[in-house]
């Protein structure tokens, strides 16, 4: 139990890692696809120097240790899950919703700010290991994912991308940079075609983005910390409990 906790904090931190490189994405499901490694090394390990005898009880210690790593493990793989998949769900008028990692008025701010910071450059090429920029890196999920509905025939998904685009992200849109010298804004007339060929499509008005390229969670930051401090606190005090039922019912018997 002990390797497998080493290792599932392992591959959290290596995870976390990539969060700093703007080239990679860290998250939730790729800790887990650790696992497969963390078996097959476990098993490379008992097929190479066995033990002498395989027993379903814990020597005396081992549960507190488990305990004590569970916990460290839970606090390790929760500040990932905290720094890397909440976010929010954020409306574009009534019909259109999306998510992201910062919410409606936040996304105003930033925008702002990035209208200002961004003036008269060309966005270049981030650094190898550097922190991500990720309202550009959502702000060019929804430019992708336009583009994609766009070019599959999907005029009124394609044009709803393109009012998240234009209403959260119009830095993105007009600033030049090493993704595109030109910017990403919709020609006027492409944009007056996308209207009107969704106007006549028929299609419901509803739309709900599928832009993110990862997991974001709009979880009620409380909620999800009181969880992991039961986690935790579950591991910490968890044995001491079995401990004294266990002699209980050595007593007992």
């Amino acid at each position: 139990m002990l390797p497998v906790l080493a290792g599932i904090v392992v591959g959290t931190l290596e995870e976390w890692v990539q969060w700093f490189i703007p080239a990679r994405i860290g998250e939730m499901r790729d800790v887990f696809l650790n696992c497969a490694a963390i078996a097959c090394g476990l098993l490379f390990s008992i097929g190479l120097d066995p033990p002498e005898r395989l027993s379903p009880t814990l020597r005396p210690g081992s549960l507190r240790r488990i305990g004590v790593a569970f916990a460290f493990a839970t606090f390790v793989f929760a500040l990932f899950l905290h720094a890397v998949h909440p976010g929010y769900v954020v409306s574009s008028g009534e019909e259109v919703t999306f998510k992201a990692r910062y919410g409606h008025d936040e996304l105003k701010r930033i925008a702002a700010d990035r209208a200002v910071s961004w003036r008269d450059q060309v966005l270049p090429v981030p650094p190898r290991l550097s922190r991500e920029d990720q309202y550009m890196s959502e702000g060019l999920w929804h430019v992708q994912w336009r583009n994609r509905r766009w070019d599959a025939g999907d005029i009124a998904s394609a044009l709803a991308e393109n009012g998240i685009l234009e209403e959260f992200y119009a830095p993105v849109l007009d600033t030049p940079s090493y993704v595109s010298r030109t910017g990403h804004r919709w020609p006027p007339g492409q944009r007056a075609d996308a209207e009107q060929r969704a106007a006549s499509s028929g299609v419901p008005a509803q739309y709900q983005s599928a832009a993110h390229q990862y997991p974001i969670y709009a979880w009620p930051r409380p909620v999800f910390w009181g969880v992991v401090m039961a986690l935790i606190a579950v591991g910490l005090t968890g044995n001491r409990v079995i401990s004294r039922f266990g002699d209980r019912m050595i007593g007992i018997g």
